[in-house]
């Protein structure tokens, strides 16, 4: 794979089985995403600013829920010393994510008329319940996939939804330009990710069915030994996914589809090169802090150093968006969404800066700032949402509120490095 070569080659200088399985997860992420944006240009002159931003819409608001279709639980799949009691957390986690489904779809049908709002229809907002079950049972799998050491699979199930979901937007919108084709693409790749993890854990499936009667530690002592999923992981990452897919409901509530579509196009390609360097970074920087700190040494001069090697390297495609944003997306994606390029300005700032506090954010496990991360993660969410939502309501046009929205998520990056960096300056205290 592409990405896997890539990021092999940037950590030449580095050894360890762990750094291997980092560099072919990462390179699976990695070439999934450069799969995307090179089908983005011919999707976008497929379907237009509508379909794109109705089907966004509905997505967000899957992005929202899968994470924590099970509350995290399937994460803990790795720990247990005992299969069993790893089985037994996967039976939790599906179970779990069963009740949440149907409540979901109770919800769906009270709250049906707001949704529709956003462009979704009837029959999508019905398949949300389906995308929670696929996605916890995917989360399932790949956490089996981890805890065998099964690296490549997850690497190779990436790249496969990519070309699943991409391949099919395309080839459906050649035929059924419209937002179901986007929707129903996207649900495919579930499926096919889900099906890859089975084919490929095939004997592990086989044999969990086959000692399905043995003891097992009680479900509810196993969900009791492992709270801290739900109670603070889940959370997190909840809050941290509404930050992440509200603007997309929230523009296509005030400002109808077309807005939604724009800002999601803007936002792919803005965090492509989060998602190609940052995760990577963050992997690599992670262990190297954790033993920086096993020495009793401080920790600011690797994040200082790492901050100002990614400063230089991240501006040249920020900046170009900043200066040539709406002639580069008509030029990419056709005249059309030009409008996704002024949007993507704002948006590069923001993920600019994010990008080079990464160091920052792979530092927390290390500096035990994790309840902090919680905190700041929860009030940045709240503070944004509600600006986003004011300039919206005070009759604001939707580049001032995604102006409004980018700028703030930039201060809020910042205000995490100003806290981290001092904190990193002396030894980590040592049990």
């Amino acid at each position: 794979m592409i990405g896997t070569a890539v990021m092999r080659n940037s950590l030449t200088h580095l050894s360890g089985r762990s750094l291997r399985h980092v560099a072919v997860l990462a390179g699976g992420t990695a070439t999934a995403q450069i799969l995307t944006l090179a089908a983005t240009p011919l999707i976008t002159r497929m379907f237009g600013p509508e379909a794109y931003g109705a089907a966004g819409s509905f997505l967000a608001l899957v992005s929202m829920l899968v994470p924590v279709a099970a509350l995290c639980y399937p994460l803990a799949i790795v720990l247990p010393r005992e299969d069993r009691d790893a089985q037994g957390l996967s039976v939790l986690s599906l179970t779990i994510a069963l009740v949440l489904a149907l409540l979901t779809l109770a919800c769906v049908w009270v709250g049906q008329p707001l949704l529709e709002r956003t462009g979704m229809t009837a029959s999508w907002l019905l398949l949300l319940p389906v995308f929670m079950l696929l996605g916890a049972l995917r989360q399932v799998l790949e956490q089996w996939a981890h805890r065998l050491g099964r690296f490549p699979v997850s690497a190779r199930v990436s790249v496969a939804q990519s070309v699943t979901a991409n391949g099919g937007k395309i080839g459906g919108g050649l035929a059924f330009p419209v937002a179901g084709t986007l929707v129903g693409m996207a649900l495919l790749a579930e499926v096919v990710a889900c099906a890859w993890y089975l084919a490929s854990l095939r004997r592990v499936v086989v044999e969990a069915f086959q000692r399905r009667h043995e003891s097992t530690t009680a479900l509810r002592q196993l969900a009791a030994t492992h709270f801290d999923f739900p109670v603070y992981r889940a959370p997190q990452i909840l809050v941290s996914s509404l930050s992440l897919g509200l603007p997309v409901l929230i523009l296509g509530t005030w400002f109808g589809a077309a807005a939604a579509g724009f800002y999601v196009l803007a936002r792919v390609v803005v965090t492509a090169p989060v998602t190609l360097i940052g995760k990577a970074i963050t992997d690599v920087l992670t262990p190297r802090l954790a033993e920086a700190s096993r020495r009793g040494e401080a920790l600011r001069p690797l994040l200082r150093k790492a901050m100002l090697g990614l400063a230089p390297t991240a501006a040249l495609p920020m900046l170009s968006v900043i200066i040539a944003g709406p002639i580069l997306f008509e030029w990419l994606f056709g005249a059309e969404w030009r409008p996704a390029g002024e949007q993507a300005r704002w948006l590069a700032l923001w993920f600019y800066v994010t990008l080079i506090t990464m160091p920052c954010l792979a530092a927390l496990p290390v500096l035990r700032m994790q309840r902090f991360h919680l905190q700041l993660t929860c009030w940045s969410a709240a503070v944004r949402l509600s600006l986003l939502l004011g300039c919206a309501a005070l009759g604001a046009d939707v580049i001032t509120c995604v102006a409004v929205y980018a700028i703030s998520g930039a201060l809020i990056n910042l205000l995490l490095a100003a806290r981290v960096l001092p904190a990193s300056s002396a030894p980590v205290a040592r049990d």
